[in-house]
């Protein structure tokens, strides 16, 4: 975004910037649609965005998303995890129907930077993205400045699925980045929602033994919670590979230590949660078995939620069927003790600290947007006119 506005200053004349990630597959014939578009805007879209469908890169003709919304936390008032609506989620566009379903106009509120073409009138040097870094900055630059998003069949990616590229360093940035974007664009977010938000972390990763993520949650609350000032001293690469320390050795699945069975994941996978009552509550009581002896195995697939097959198990193999990969993860009464004092903990700072680092964030999330801030962030070596022009 800097050196495109660089360029413009120079007299380049760039109209937009195509914002892609580096790891998708497209067919250059995207680019001229985007352009032919472009060239024919009528005034009143002049600031619109063009946006281009994710599609999965193993299964080609099946979509994952064309459009998405970011929903304010008191309009949805569920788990955070549930915060983003995916528009035409898994369609499949060898069909006709789906084809011309998917020409219906949404109500995105941003488009993912997979691929976004972006106005220069919009992408300025004091109305730059936050450096939230992997995950949501798409999101947060675009629900603050999307008018009009085009969304066109013939113009999309192929990108691989993100249960296939899982990394508990992922966890970290999407639970911060919420609380920040949340916070800054005045959403309503109250301490006891966050409290709430934690809680149902802490059980989805404890229940899992994915203490890495459990301990990588509480970090990104902290940091949050440690305000603007926190945010802007950290050097982001440096911290990046302080957070990724803790990745699981992910190896083809017949490479690991224990027996893995396809029908048993599959089996896993559909076994419904148990209606009993009573036996909800002994799982509660007992920690999901935590505290009785381990007696079995089990396979779930890498983002498995709280599923009842971990119930007593000693190990969890996770295991992604797109790519045939897994990774080994095992119970721990004293990990999880660890993790426990620190959920316990995390809570008293948000008691006592939430409610001002939030307002904080709403009042000065602008000082995060200009060249000034992001020329001092990566050092660039900015004459003091090039950065105030």
């Amino acid at each position: 975004m800097i050196e495109v506005n660089n360029a413009n200053e120079r007299g380049d004349g760039f109209t937009h910037i195509l914002l892609m990630d580096d790891d998708v597959i497209f067919d250059p014939e995207s680019i001229y649609r985007t352009y032919s578009i472009l060239a024919l805007l009528k005034p009143e879209y002049i600031d619109a965005f063009v946006g281009g469908a994710m599609f999965f890169a193993d299964k080609q003709y099946m979509q994952y998303a064309n459009g998405e919304y970011w929903h304010d936390v008191v309009v949805n008032n569920k788990n955070a995890s549930q915060y983003i609506t995916k528009f035409n989620f898994r369609m499949d566009m060898r069909r006709i129907k789906d084809v011309c379903k998917n020409e219906e106009l949404t109500n995105s509120n941003y488009q993912a930077w997979w691929f976004c073409a972006v106005p220069m009138s919009i992408c300025r040097k004091d109305n730059l993205g936050l450096p939230l870094f992997i995950k949501s900055d798409d999101i947060e630059y675009g629900i603050r400045n999307l008018k009009d998003l085009i969304l066109l069949n013939g113009i999309n990616i192929w990108h691989a699925s993100f249960d296939a590229k899982y990394l508990p360093s992922n966890e970290y940035y999407a639970a911060r980045n919420y609380l920040i974007i949340t916070s800054v664009h005045g959403s309503g977010l109250t301490k006891e929602f966050v409290k709430t938000y934690a809680k149902s972390f802490f059980i989805k990763y404890a229940v899992n033994f994915k203490y890495v993520e459990a301990n990588l949650f509480f970090d990104a609350v902290d940091d949050f919670l440690n305000g603007v000032d926190y945010l802007k001293s950290i050097d982001p690469e440096s911290y990046h590979s302080k957070i990724s320390q803790g990745a699981y050795d992910c190896v083809d699945v017949s490479e690991i230590s224990l027996p893995f069975s396809r029908e048993l994941y599959d089996k896993t996978l559909a076994t419904p949660y148990p209606k009993s009552k009573i036996r909800r509550l002994f799982r509660i009581l007992t920690l999901n078995g935590l505290l009785l002896p381990s007696r079995k195995v089990i396979a779930l697939g890498m983002w498995g939620g709280t599923n009842i097959q971990t119930f007593r198990a000693k190990y969890i193999i996770r295991y992604e069927p797109s790519t045939n990969k897994a990774f080994v993860v095992k119970r721990s009464l004293r990990k999880f003790l660890s993790v426990y004092r620190r959920y316990r903990k995390t809570l008293k700072k948000i008691d006592k600290m939430f409610m001002q680092v939030r307002d904080e964030y709403y009042a000065r999330a602008n000082e995060l947007e200009n060249i000034e801030f992001w020329a001092d962030m990566l050092e660039l070596n900015c004459k003091d006119e090039d950065v105030h022009n």
